[in-house]
């Protein structure tokens, strides 16, 4: 792995900063970098009006990973929560031999043949860019590509991510290069079979989309984390906020305002991982009657209580006013997850 002289200099700024921003950013996604096993953490909260945007969307997905190899699927256990609520929470687990479904604390085992599938979906798709992921393994076998992500403003400064020393490099986020790597996944998707379960995904974004997309930001920032002693990925963040007019609201399906804020964590970077096997567990013809009971039940016996300056606020509008208030400090709006989390 090379070490570049001064490439962890702190803060930069100007051409200098620049220079060596962009240099940390090719070394963390080029070749030399794996990420055999850790823990994964990612948080999307999005806010918004128009195009059927309703209530803020907060999900966390979480859980430990242990790579198989290039083209085998990991093993991991991965749990995803919406709203901060555990009642909330489904996963899925991969123990390399069998696969699980995860509704709050009940089980359900995945058939042989379902298994399998996953597995041969997932090899699949790692083959699609295979020159690609020799050269940069990672997040590049999906077609993303996140050192093209900053432009030539990006600087650097030391942080810290689960404790582990990083070098954090900030900057205005490239538009264009953010929406080549969603038209490469969109391009990829289709090396997923699509069934009636599936959402049916568009081969490529259409061009009145991008440059409406392009035409309505406010704000654009991301941030990545590389270890200080590895450069290895350990965190991404992103922020997006959309300001739609009139004009361009129709090709982006009426959408008006958004508001996005996603953050990526890779922790525990090359250690062991249990990935443990659920005991207890239920056949999958039984998930229907899990869900159904996860479902929040109707009544109309009692009105909703009308809002007045005493009733507590919810975690989502808290989160609402702390991303106001946030503006664009990114450390700012990474606490404000906690609100939705905790």
């Amino acid at each position: 792995m090379l070490l570049l002289p001064g490439a962890f200099s702190g803060c930069g700024d100007g051409k200098a900063g620049s220079d060596t921003a962009q240099t940390l950013l090719k070394d963390t996604f080029g070749p030399g970098h794996p990420i055999k096993s850790g823990r994964f953490s990612l948080s999307l909260n999005v806010t918004g009006s128009g195009a059927g945007l309703g209530d803020p969307v907060a999900l966390e997905l979480k859980g430990p990973f242990v790579s198989s190899g290039p083209q085998t699927l990991p093993r991991f256990a991965l749990q995803l929560r919406l709203g901060g609520a555990d009642k909330n929470a489904a996963g899925l687990i991969s123990t390399g031999k069998k696969g699980y479904l995860t509704v709050g604390d009940e089980a359900f085992v995945l058939g042989d043949d379902a298994y399998r599938q996953l597995q041969q979906r997932y090899s699949k798709t790692q083959r699609v860019d295979q020159e690609q992921r020799k050269n940069a393994p990672g997040l590049s076998a999906l077609g993303i590509r996140p050192a093209g992500w900053l432009t030539d403003a990006a600087t650097s400064e030391d942080a810290d991510v689960a404790g582990t020393p990083t070098t954090r490099v900030s900057g205005a986020l490239n538009v264009d290069a953010l929406l080549g790597d969603v038209d490469r996944l969109l391009a990829q998707s289709g090396a997923v079979p699509q069934t009636s379960a599936t959402v049916k995904l568009p081969k490529r974004l259409e061009p009145a989309v991008k440059q409406a997309l392009v035409r309505s930001i406010k704000t654009a920032k991301v941030s990545v984390d590389a270890g200080k002693s590895d450069r290895t990925l350990r965190r991404i963040t992103l922020r997006l906020i959309l300001d739609v007019a009139s004009e361009d609201q129709k090709p982006l399906g009426g959408l008006k305002k958004l508001d996005i804020d996603l953050d990526l964590a890779i922790a525990d970077l090359g250690k062991v991982q249990t990935i443990p096997v659920p005991k207890d567990v239920r056949p999958l013809s039984e998930l229907g009657e899990a869900l159904s009971a996860l479902a929040p039940q109707q009544t109309t016996t009692t009105p909703p209580a009308t809002t007045n300056p005493s009733t507590p606020r919810t975690a989502t509008q808290q989160y609402t006013d702390c991303l106001r208030k946030a503006g664009d400090d990114v450390g700012a709006i990474q606490q404000c997850a906690d609100i939705v989390n905790r």
